[in-house]
């Protein structure tokens, strides 16, 4: 369908795909909430087309209109007005990106931030015979890495990976207030294989 309003005496098509080339508005936004932002973001990640991650990524009908894409927000924050971020790989059933209202949910940064690295290989170092884990951000096991020394890599991917799931079913039970039942239970259900690389 096709909506317009007289803007400064013309028509102002809602539903011409003006923002990155790749999405459009559908009415007037809020372009100073977190609802337009969320999507704006969104689809610069789409429209630009970047290296990496999001080279081959995609989004659907229903979520390149603001519009539609607002409706479904509103339908999936438990707490009016938190200000969540949209994650799509939780549900989703390709490694490839890919925006839609059947992948997508709505996470607490914490939760977000948590689970943003859980595709890519961690790297493993091995010193004085034993092996231990990249932090990369030094203290993201909360302990130094001296107490995280094993045997044999495997051993040390696994202890990361359950750490990581120990890790999201404490953030869950925090912020169980904020997250809808679907996502919980998934959350819940959720577990790590992150591959690793020796360094």
């Amino acid at each position: 369908c096709v909506a317009t309003s007289v803007v400064v005496g013309s028509f102002k098509d809602w539903y011409s795909k003006t923002v990155f080339k790749t999405g459009h508005t559908g009415f007037p936004p809020e372009k100073d909430g977190p609802i337009y932002y969320a999507w704006h973001s969104m689809i610069g990640r789409i429209g630009h087309k970047p290296e990496g991650r999001y080279r081959d990524a995609n989004l659907s009908p229903m979520f390149s209109c603001y519009q539609e894409f607002y409706y479904w927000y509103k339908k999936e924050e438990r707490v009016n007005g938190y200000k969540y971020q949209v994650d799509k790989d939780l549900f989703a059933t390709s490694e490839t990106p890919y925006y839609s209202e059947d992948t997508c949910c709505l996470l607490p940064k914490a939760i977000n931030v948590s689970l943003a690295e859980r595709s890519r290989p961690k790297q493993i170092f091995k010193a004085f015979g034993k092996y231990y884990i990249s932090t990369n951000k030094g203290g993201e096991l909360g302990l130094s890495d001296e107490s995280y020394h094993f045997e044999t890599p495997d051993d040390c991917i696994q202890f990361y990976n359950d750490f990581k799931r120990m890790k999201i079913l404490h953030l869950v039970d925090e912020y169980k207030d904020v997250l809808m039942p679907h996502v919980i239970n998934r959350l819940k259900d959720y577990t790590f294989n992150h591959e690793y690389e020796l360094v």
